[in-house]
């Protein structure tokens, strides 16, 4: 759970009248999943508590799980298929046990550099020729 502490406030005066706490829960909470999945333009999100998933945005028919991406947060695999974030979450500047991990698919920017590396090798060997 998410507790959140609000200050009530007395309009005229500006006195502290109470405290308003809003919870909410962050098991498989499938509207705040979607709304992360959403604001950071990634394919899935993971929402993991002290390496323990809580919630994520998994649909069930993409080629990993929640244990694969727990497996791939710690790689240091750059052309690896699928891209893993971690970011750390922070409440008034105090870091939580919740960790948020990030998905994105990374098979475009593998081709890519595989394109770039032959477009590479090509160049030189054009070169070798056209020198002798």
């Amino acid at each position: 759970m998410l507790t959140r502490r609000v200050p009530v406030l007395d309009p005229a005066t500006g006195e502290v009248l109470g405290f308003s706490f809003n919870v909410v829960v962050l098991d498989n909470n499938f509207a705040l999943m979607e709304k992360l999945k959403s604001e950071s333009n990634v394919d899935n999100v993971v929402l993991v508590a002290n390496n323990v998933p809580l919630a994520n945005s998994l649909i069930g028919d993409e080629p990993y799980n929640v244990a694969d991406i727990l497996q791939r947060k710690g790689s240091e695999r750059r052309l690896d298929k699928l891209l893993v974030i971690q970011t750390p979450i922070e409440v008034n500047a105090v870091t939580t046990e919740l960790c948020l991990l990030t998905v994105q698919d990374n098979q475009s920017v593998v081709t890519l550099q595989i394109q770039h590396i032959l477009a590479m090798l090509a160049s030189i060997i054009g070169m070798i020729m056209i020198a002798l």
